[in-house]
């Protein structure tokens, strides 16, 4: 009995003992020094053998379950991919991924074992980060989320860094980071991250050449509105950001003849023409409404760029070129409607005339009906700040979700109906921060879920929209007649945490409790 009380003093003293060479230890400390391991049966055979030689070449000792070995050292460490220890009912014995055991040996000490749970959706486990010169307020709300998908952030450079964030490509600790050659990228990478569950490639954000970036323009692009004949008739004259370029409009764009005739001569002050014809040989520009189509799924063959005709007033009021790619409705739209949203009305709040008239395109373009007022029919408020009376009355009604912009961007990039309930990325909305404005129309198109839309075997399930009618590509619409506009917007790049970036315009005077007056003035 003696003996047994010994044994178990001692393994409730072991499992006090920390687990492993801490960052700062000396390195004659045994790696994985007061480990005792279980390694999870169920994992391949060759893996399961690789991780108990890793760990015992590096001092760890193989646990015992067994209350009945001569020697029994109980486990406090259990190494699976989807489980956790499964003898334990008080969890002390903790439970790591196969990468906890892989990182360790990797950087010479170990990571604190909360970051690798095998069943917590952890995926930027592994994934160390220094953020280098964001704002104080989205330091922290980055900071959170990347602990609470099991990443860790550093102060420093330290061995073990994987990543550095920043918008500014310079200093000194970029400049060591790009000799040690750690990934340097935008903080839009980590917001995809986010937005998507898991780890995104980096290539797209990644330092000195961010593919999202206009290669001598690193300042994100503005966020304009569809231009009338009046604005566009001055666009292009200070620049040549279509040189050489040679644009035709699909057979789906209808633009009214007067306005095509302001368009062509902004194009060609900038540099460019427009066909009338398509020739593989000569055009290097499409301008469509819709993907999905033949004549989208032939340019795209032939190698050409896409774009909506939004895209190419934008760039022309720009001055410098961006991807139709780096924006959501730059590019063609579906031809029809999300399943699941025929049947909402939405309006908008919180946001400032640009980002609304954008959003309202957004959701035309996901098959919805816009309403500018809160009444009975209405499904969804897209709210950017609490201090608004739409927001007030919203309240009023039960039945109405409340969701910030990401809800509508991500239904749309993804073409999916998108859950809501417990994702805070969705339910945020600040009381007077205008962080949600500014950060509104951000969202870059992946390449994967575009080419779904050009093979036919893949397209996305679609329906006509009721909006088809309003969707015309007319041209020469200007914005109190947006109703009868293309759909289109406005979606520039800008950085995850820049609400001072640009200036974005006063909130539009709020709306008469007269729903048809406030549609005629929007």
């Amino acid at each position: 009995m003696s003996g047994y009380n010994s044994n178990n003093i001692e393994n409730q003293t072991r499992k006090k003992l920390k687990l492993g060479r801490q960052m700062n230890d000396k390195k004659t400390i045994d790696l994985f020094l007061n480990v005792f391991y279980v390694v999870d049966d169920s994992l391949p055979e060759f893996k399961k053998i690789r991780l108990q030689n890793l760990l015992k070449n590096n001092g760890g000792k193989p646990g015992n379950v067994s209350e009945s070995s001569e020697e029994s050292l109980t486990p406090n460490l259990y190494v699976s991919s989807n489980r956790v220890y499964p003898f334990d009912s008080d969890s002390v014995v903790k439970s790591v991924t196969p990468l906890w055991v892989e990182k360790a040996v990797s950087n010479g000490f170990v990571h604190d074992v909360s970051n690798y749970s095998p069943v917590l959706y952890q995926f930027l486990s592994g994934a160390v980060l220094l953020l280098l010169d964001l704002p104080n307020d989205d330091r922290d709300a980055i900071t959170n989320e990347v602990k609470r998908f099991g990443g860790q952030i550093r102060d420093d450079i330290t061995t073990d860094l994987t990543h550095m964030i920043c918008l500014d490509p310079r200093g000194a600790q970029y400049n060591q980071c790009m000799e040690l050659k750690i990934p340097v990228v935008l903080p839009q990478w980590l917001d995809e991250c986010f937005r998507h569950k898991k780890r995104m490639d980096v290539e797209l954000f990644c330092f000195p050449d961010p593919i999202v970036y206009y290669e001598n323009n690193p300042t994100p692009a503005k966020l304009y509105p569809y231009y009338d004949k009046e604005q566009i008739s001055s666009a292009g004259d200070y620049n040549m950001v279509l040189e050489d370029e040679v644009i035709y409009f699909g057979n789906d764009i209808n633009i009214k003849e007067d306005f095509k005739i302001i368009l062509e001569d902004a194009v060609e002050r900038a540099g460019g023409k427009i066909a009338d014809q398509y020739s593989h040989q000569l055009v290097t520009i499409v301008i469509l409404k819709n993907r999905a189509t033949p004549e989208c799924r032939m340019v795209a063959k032939d190698q050409k760029l896409i774009a909506s005709l939004w895209w190419l007033t934008n760039t022309l009021s720009r001055g410098y070129y961006n991807s139709p790619l780096s924006t959501l409705l730059d590019y063609p739209t579906p031809p029809g409607g999300l399943p699941g949203m025929e049947n909402n009305v939405i309006t908008i709040a919180g946001y400032g005339n640009v980002t609304k008239y954008y959003l309202r395109r957004l959701v035309t373009a996901l098959g919805a009906r816009y309403d500018s007022a809160i009444n009975i029919e209405t499904t969804h408020l897209i709210c950017g700040r609490t201090i608004s009376e739409k927001y007030a009355k919203a309240k009023t009604f039960p039945e109405i979700t409340i969701v910030n912009h990401l809800w509508l961007e991500d239904c749309y990039q993804l073409w999916e109906l998108m859950n809501f309930a417990g994702d805070s990325r969705y339910t945020f909305i600040p009381r007077e921060n205008p962080i949600l404005d500014a950060s509104a129309g951000r969202t870059n198109l992946l390449v994967a879920e575009l080419e779904r839309w050009m093979n036919v075997d893949t397209v996305p399930e679609f329906y006509s929209s009721h909006n088809d009618n309003d969707n015309r590509e007319e041209g020469s619409v200007n914005i109190r007649q947006r109703r009868k506009a293309a759909i289109k917007a406005t979606r520039v790049l800008n950085d995850i945490v820049m609400p001072d970036a640009n200036a974005f315009e006063r909130e539009m005077s709020r709306q008469s409790s007269n729903s048809s007056s406030s549609r005629r003035r929007d």
